[in-house]
């Protein structure tokens, strides 16, 4: 008697511990499964992260190579020949013309259009100002195109790591908006809300909305949304409204900033065009 009941005793511990364990092991596929998920999500986040940095670093490096060779073949070749030409007039004791005051004006303007292009004079100041004086370069490129300027309530302005970054990206986005056909005017808007954020909206009016959404699904756009989202920290949105394209950036002041560094102007040429795989 004595024996069956530890028979039983025994059979009914080796069925509680067998349920135990598959309890346990199916506990364990469950975490097993979702730190898997984890790790992937963040190994997907840091690659990510990697392709946006080295993609702008990369138009960083061309806008710098483009301003270096502008620099070389226009303004140090101005002074260059202003230099040979005093030279020559003081050897022959002959007094300036005008001509040689006309190619100092020139150098003069060419390097304080280069200082404003590396960092504008108003970054620190207004970022309103500094967005207009970027529209108003711009425009020198893209006369047919028509700028206009808004700004909201009183404006705080961010760090000058803020406002440099914000007029960078500023400048990558109009450049390839405006680099195709389409594009009629654009309209900048500076709002700020009740909870200490910043909001910049772009507003791309186009001839027709099919060139909208041809460019709203162009892969240095998309590339550049995400690069704002990455490197400032904030949030970039780009919807199609009828013939307008629309770029909503809300980020809030003082962010620690990945990255800052100068813009890149003048080429098409997209490094990475596979971002979205």
């Amino acid at each position: 008697m004595n024996w069956l009941i530890n028979e039983r005793v025994f059979q009914e511990i080796h069925l509680l511990y067998r349920q135990l364990f598959i309890g346990y092991m199916g506990l364990s596929a469950i975490t097993i499964g979702f730190l898997s998920f984890i790790i992937v999500y963040l190994v997907r986040r840091e690659r990510r992260t990697r392709q946006v940095v080295q993609w702008w670093q990369q138009r960083q490096s061309e806008w710098r190579y483009a301003e270096s060779e502008r620099l070389r073949d226009s303004t140090l070749q101005l002074l260059f020949s202003l230099r040979r030409q005093l030279e020559l007039m003081q050897l022959q004791s002959v007094e300036p013309e005008n001509e040689l005051l006309e190619t100092v004006e020139q150098c003069q303007q060419d390097l304080n259009q280069l200082s404003d292009r590396l960092f504008s004079a108003y970054t620190s100041d207004c970022l309103l100002s500094a967005i207009r004086e970027l529209c108003e370069e711009i425009e020198g490129y893209f006369p047919h195109i028509t700028f206009k300027i808004q700004g909201e309530g009183e404006f705080k302005s961010p760090t000058q790591v803020d406002s440099h970054f914000l007029l960078i990206w500023l400048r990558e986005l109009l450049q390839v908006l405006l680099d195709n056909d389409g594009v009629e005017s654009v309209v900048i808007q500076l709002i700020t809300s009740s909870v200490q954020q910043v909001q910049i909206v772009v507003k791309a009016e186009c001839c027709d909305e099919a060139v909208c959404s041809k460019l709203h699904d162009l892969a240095t756009l998309n590339y550049l949304c995400q690069t704002f989202t990455v490197l400032a920290r904030g949030r970039c949105h780009a919807q199609v409204q009828g013939n307008a394209l629309n770029y909503s950036l809300l980020w809030p002041p003082q962010a620690n900033l990945l990255l800052t560094s100068t813009p890149f102007l003048g080429t098409n040429h997209d490094p990475v065009s596979d971002f979205s795989r």
